[in-house]
């Protein structure tokens, strides 16, 4: 026995070599509920813990380890940060003009246990695990990817520096919006916040790490269930990560395969919309042309151990991004998105909307001026990137949910990518496939939608001005209207569509009827029925939608092209 227990510490200071606690057991999934025992081996020294997510070394809810730690479902304890709603006029409120209501049921909760250590010096690093007991419902999410993100719940929900509310600079007002800046809207490495995230594939952990985290998006940083920006810094212990699980499709322009990231994001699957955003970069991926994310990782999150909805797991767009693809020093990235610099100087941002305003008001017929163009935006990128959100119908661009990219340093022999040209960047296409609220299509008959009538409504401002004044260049058009057809004949065919719809039955109906229950906010439904009631839509509904979308789509769409394409004949 005595040999045994001898293996047994030996084993663990192996596996946790880098710790000054030794837990008994590594965050995972576990058929049923056990004592977690740690030690250590430092002298004069005490373990002190947390099981909410706040901090051990300066929480009142802290204790010291004295005995063994019953590990458990902790389901049916009162729901924690799942309590946050929106309150009018409140610091703490989570969204505004959202109609949002708590959960009217206990949250799916897995146990958190974080420990660090005291000595005569003062108390150690903190060390974070995460553990799912399946004996209930937590056992379905073995199936899934998980995602485990736990941080001190000031960095969420507190007034002052809490990343996740309106906060302390909120002026309540009666239209009950962000008039100064909420703290939710604010951006920049002020407002991430020191987290450590733990992601599981079917129940293995695969990634455990410290991060910085931050709020993502545009308008979405208003919603109740809101995205992550998620870093790797030196300060929380790696600067990036050699990972093959994030995105394991992923090559660069010569077919190497991409494995090391500095960050990545999580996207909030809100509502059906955003896995239209998921389907359609499917279709569009490995097209040459067109710079695009990666397929997304369909995942649970769990936040301070609370189930926290269904995400994407997505890359960041950033210079990063294109120097990993395109095989180009990130520091000569210039990179716009929404009319804003990502990287790069204003001047460069006032300098391509003055070309692209220039160039719309002049003849493109004429070829010197043509080739002006050519020689400053890749003619391939503009086209796959209309050609892209017209098929789809994007409701919500062309001017709006783009971006444009360059390289601005010395060429690179045999990299078409370093020529210094404009390349667009096709993203976010949520609101896309069946949705039109512009002409009032019904859902079912999206695939009606004639986005090219959009394009005359933006053709004032660039840079849909600059491609409307393109497309009265004949070569420019024939090469548009061969694309077009390819997307038609090839891309967003049926024998493409229906892998990916099947991909979407097998690995979506449970998670997102979970996600969409979490997340609504009607208080007259019980979790089963609000659970069913998003699973039936989904399958009978949804899924439904799209595939008559892309089934019907080529009988209409190439007429509304040929229509277009005609006025600048």
């Amino acid at each position: 026995m005595k040999i045994q227990i001898i293996l047994i510490i030996l084993f663990n200071l192996l596996l946790y070599s880098n710790c000054n606690i030794i837990f008994s057991k590594d965050s995972g999934f576990y058929p049923k509920e056990f004592l977690l025992s740690l030690s250590s081996l430092e002298e004069n020294s005490k373990i002190y813990y947390t099981l909410d997510g706040s901090d051990p070394t300066t929480s009142p809810s802290a204790k010291e380890y004295t005995e063994p730690i019953l590990i458990k479902d902790r389901t049916e304890e009162p729901n924690n940060l799942s309590n946050y709603e929106e309150v009018r006029d409140s610091q703490i409120s989570i969204c505004l003009n959202m109609n949002y209501t708590k959960p009217n049921f206990l949250v799916d909760k897995a146990m958190i246990v974080r420990a660090t250590l005291k000595t005569e010096t003062g108390f150690d690093k903190i060390y974070d695990k995460t553990y799912f007991i399946t004996t209930g419902d937590l056992a379905q999410y073995q199936a899934f990817n998980v995602i485990s993100i736990v941080t001190n719940p000031e960095n969420l929900f507190d007034p002052k520096i809490g990343i996740y509310v309106t906060g302390s600079e909120f002026i309540p007002n009666k239209n009950n919006i962000c008039i100064n800046s909420c703290n939710y809207i604010k951006k920049g490495k002020e407002w991430e916040r020191e987290s450590h995230i733990s992601i599981f594939e079917k129940g293995r952990i695969v990634i455990d790490e410290n991060v910085g985290i931050r709020i993502k998006g545009a308008s979405t940083r208003n919603y109740p269930q809101k995205s992550f920006n998620i870093y790797f810094r030196k300060k929380y212990g790696k600067n990036k990560i050699k990972s093959d699980y994030l995105f394991p499709e992923n090559h660069d322009i010569n077919g190497n395969k991409i494995n090391v990231y500095d960050s990545f994001s999580l996207k909030a699957v809100s509502d059906t919309t955003s896995i239209r955003d998921k389907f359609s970069n499917k279709l569009i991926q490995n097209r040459k042309n067109l710079s695009a994310p990666t397929d997304m990782k369909t995942s649970a999150l769990f936040l301070n151990g609370e189930f926290w909805g269904m995400y994407f797991i997505n890359e960041k767009l950033d210079e990063k991004f294109f120097q990993s693809h395109y095989n180009i020093p990130k520091e000569d990235i210039i990179f716009m998105k929404n009319y804003k610099m990502e990287s790069g100087t204003d001047e460069e941002l006032e300098n391509i909307i003055n070309f692209m305003n220039l160039y719309s008001n002049k003849d493109l017929s004429d070829e010197k001026n043509y080739k002006e163009v050519s020689d400053v935006i890749d003619i391939d990128s503009i086209i796959e990137h209309y050609a892209v959100g017209a098929y789809i119908g994007t409701v919500d661009w062309p001017n709006l949910n783009f971006g444009m990219w360059r390289y601005n340093g010395t060429k690179i022999e045999n990299n078409i990518y370093s020529d210094g040209k404009w390349r667009f960047i096709t993203f976010d296409l949520d609101f896309s496939i069946i949705y039109d609220y512009e002409h009032m299509i019904t859902e079912d008959e999206g695939y009606k939608y004639n986005k090219f009538e959009s394009f005359k409504i933006f053709g004032n401002y660039p840079p849909t001005s600059l491609f409307m004044a393109l497309l009265k260049n004949q070569d420019f058009r024939k090469k548009f209207s061969r694309i077009y057809e390819e997307y038609t004949n090839n891309v967003m065919t049926m024998d493409k569509v229906e892998p990916i719809l099947e991909e979407y039955f097998i690995e979506m109906p449970e998670l997102i009827s979970f996600s969409l229950a979490r997340w609504n906010g009607d208080s007259n439904s019980s979790k089963i029925e609000k659970i069913q009631n998003a699973k039936i839509n989904f399958l009978s509904k949804i899924i439904p939608q799209i595939r008559k979308f892309f089934k019907k789509r080529p009988e209409v769409t190439l007429g509304h092209m040929n229509q277009f394409l005609k006025e600048f004949e």
